[in-house]
């Protein structure tokens, strides 16, 4: 399929995504001497900002690319998850697969950058523990409530707890019931969860420690793929590195390279968000796995030249596919 047809009907396909929520903050702000108290630096705040991060993100990314959207995911009942639940309905997602456990803390990912973007500190507060049975029930009857009503299930591991291994077990089956492709960006942990699913996509690093195969050059790239093909029985893995191109792994056997369109990255905060999204979103509009990881590409080439958790629009598609860029 020709790739601007693709980006014509990607517009209206429907993505159910399960997945980790995060209340995403960027800090700017100024190094201007070191503590008096300690010998660490000191930053001057310059300004604060709030994103929808994980599988927000993910929501996010696929109504930029003109997805219809539901999600199914857990927040604490705290201030950040009532942020996360508002910003989700704003941008045009039901929160009714949103569901509040009274003893978990959403999770919340603080970066502190300089104003050109350089990182100086990152905080992580979450506790990591798996939701409970009953919660994962209410998310995987969400899910069998809902499924017939989407194309293709999202699976966005981030390894915060809400997705488990029982739950993961109960929706794939459910989708599968229903005629459903899933697929799934696993945590690196986790990659045991998801055997027989449609698609892994992962990154290189993410592949060679599920695998214990470094990635040093092209043979070990390709023993990564046929490992996880063969041990999760899936239908293809697609391990992605935004700088140095993708490699696509066929069930039948057949391999593609897929070159990359960009070099030198602004920022890959969230890039294989969007991959994965434009990847999901090209098999629910029924093109190959191939074309929907060419569009998979250009998408994550946009969002790389941007700072911070952005998107990719079906505009911006189609103004990159004119340029003719291969």
């Amino acid at each position: 399929m020709d790739l601007n047809e693709l980006v014509e009907k990607i517009e209206g396909q429907k993505v159910l995504v399960l997945g980790d929520v995060i209340f995403d903050k960027r800090i700017v702000g100024r190094v201007t001497r070191i503590s008096p108290e300690a010998p660490v630096p000191m930053v001057e705040v310059e300004s604060e900002s709030y994103f929808l991060g994980g599988a927000a993100n993910v929501i996010n990314n696929l109504r930029a690319l003109g997805a219809g959207v539901a999600i199914a995911t857990v927040i604490g009942d705290d201030p950040e998850g009532s942020y996360l639940t508002k910003e989700i309905e704003k941008v045009g997602v039901d929160a009714l697969g949103v569901f509040r456990d009274g003893g978990r803390i959403t999770t919340m990912v603080s970066r502190i950058l300089t104003p050109d973007g350089h990182q100086l500190l990152r905080l992580d507060r979450a506790e990591n523990k798996e939701i409970g049975h009953e919660v994962a029930m209410k998310m995987a009857s969400y899910v069998k409530g809902t499924i017939n009503s989407f194309d293709v299930l999202l699976i966005t591991d981030y390894g915060r707890g809400a997705v488990t291994q029982e739950l993961v077990g109960s929706v794939v089956k459910i989708a599968k019931e229903h005629g459903k492709k899933v697929v799934v960006n696993p945590k690196k942990e986790n990659f045991s969860y998801y055997e027989g699913v449609d698609v892994i996509r992962a990154n290189r690093r993410e592949a060679s420690y599920a695998t214990g195969v470094s990635a040093i050059n092209e043979t070990s790239i390709r023993i990564m793929g046929q490992k996880i093909l063969t041990s999760l029985r899936c239908g293809a893995v697609l391990i992605t590195w935004i700088e140095e191109g993708f490699h696509l792994f066929e069930r039948d056997g057949k391999v593609t390279f897929i070159p990359p369109l960009v070099r030198r990255p602004v920022d890959v905060t969230g890039v294989g968000d969007t991959i994965t999204c434009a990847l999901a979103l090209g098999l629910a509009a029924g093109a190959t796995l191939e074309d929907s990881a060419r569009l998979a590409n250009y998408a994550g080439a946009i969002v790389a030249d941007k700072m911070g958790l952005a998107t990719a629009t079906r505009e911006e598609l189609k103004e990159t596919l004119s340029k003719g860029i291969s």
